[in-house]
């Protein structure tokens, strides 16, 4: 579980097609010269590399101190929050919230350019088949990997990060029927 120590990186907007899905990060690298990076990563990553890269996506990088400087126990069985989720009938309560001095937070507009797969990390689970036998399955196929990525934008806040996201990501207007 993430607890907010170390190097974290999301990508916008959140789906399969536009982002990797970190597992655990192993190395991040950002060159501020040449605006390359690459971060080496076990997850998965559903893309064709020969037909689907390169693929414009939003990371949002934050680097925190490896220790919080506070930690404590909060009840949130009445946040707003665990109120909504005791509509779906989970139960919320008593949570442990971390608190960290931030060291970095970025916004970028970057492409992905290249992924190579070093090592594959699936775990495989035996479940019973409908014949009464059994079956091995792997629900998330995994791979240590590497992205590569070019910076094309550096935002400075999170509002024109969003703005930047959604004139990538909205639909476009189809124009050809006002002729």
């Amino acid at each position: 579980m993430y607890d907010g120590g170390g190097r974290r990186l999301e990508f916008h907007p959140m789906n399969r097609d536009t982002r990797p899905y970190i597992q655990e990060l192993i190395e991040y690298n950002y060159n501020e010269d040449t605006k390359e990076g690459q971060f080496k990563f076990n997850g998965y990553y559903y893309v064709d590399d020969a037909t689907e890269l390169p693929k414009v996506t939003f990371l949002h990088m934050t680097l925190n101190e490896d220790k919080p400087y506070k930690v404590e126990e909060v009840d949130e069985s009445n946040s707003p929050f665990a109120l909504r989720m005791k509509e779906c009938g989970v139960t919320c309560g008593m949570c442990t919230r971390y608190y960290f001095n931030e060291l970095e937070n970025r916004l970028f507009q970057i492409e992905i350019y290249k992924r190579e797969k070093i090592k594959n990390t699936d775990v495989i689970s035996t479940i019973d088949d409908d014949d009464g036998g059994e079956m091995d399955v792997c629900f998330f196929p995994t791979d240590i990997q590497i992205i590569y990525f070019r910076v094309l934008k550096e935002f400075n806040n999170r509002d024109d990060w969003y703005k930047g996201i959604e004139e990538v990501f909205a639909p476009k207007a189809n124009n050809s029927m006002q002729e």
